[in-house]
């Protein structure tokens, strides 16, 4: 292997054993929020639809 060879080979392995990246971490961070205020907003309009059956009667 030349020297340039080792150093890509070098910088690959590295790269390899660098641990999650924390864009990672934020996604999923950002995935569970998306979801609590989607089961938030779900049981919000679920409560007004009840309270408008309710009216009816």
């Amino acid at each position: 292997m030349t020297d340039e060879q080792v150093e890509i080979a070098r910088a690959e392995m590295k790269q390899l054993t660098q641990p999650p990246i924390p864009e990672t971490l934020s996604f999923d961070h950002l995935l569970q929020q998306l979801k609590v205020s989607f089961d938030q907003k779900v049981d919000s309009l679920s409560q007004k639809n009840r309270s408008i059956k309710m009216r009816r009667f």
